[in-house]
């Protein structure tokens, strides 16, 4: 099955945004949280929009540290992009040696190194428990 297949599984879904597993970088509990209205900056988002993507950043965040046992993460958004999303990056000690704050070496050393089977299975079960937890 292809690796983008195996993880299009929807985390979370509210009136304006979704919140998916980033199946292009392999890095467990790696949330992308996008909005359904075609916008480019933050600035674009209306007040309801707006106050509802803090809402889900700390529910998803929350459940990062409660279920994943994450600690640290870095929150990006990056408005070269066509479509509004926040990435919630989780840290992790192996990203020491590639550069903890040079973000495009991570994304790129984590989709040449680690798509592995064994990490595939982790990003999978991540996303299942995060999945789970915020259906509650």
């Amino acid at each position: 099955m292809p690796f983008q297949k195996l993880f299009d599984i929807m985390i979370y879904e509210t009136k304006y945004f979704k919140v998916n597993q980033d199946w292009e970088i392999p890095i467990p509990g790696f949330f992308i949280v996008a909005s359904k209205r075609k916008v480019k900056s933050i600035t674009d988002l209306n007040k309801p929009e707006a106050q509802e993507l803090v809402a889900i950043v700390r529910k998803v965040r929350a459940a990062m540290e409660k279920v994943l046992k994450i600690k640290e993460v870095c929150l990006l958004q990056d408005e070269s992009s066509s479509h509004f999303h926040v990435w919630l990056l989780p840290r992790y000690s192996w990203m020491k040696k590639v550069g903890l704050y040079s973000f495009g070496s991570i994304l790129n050393y984590a989709r040449k190194n680690r798509m592995d089977a064994k990490n595939i299975q982790n990003v999978k079960e991540a996303a299942l428990k995060v999945k789970k937890y915020l259906r509650k």
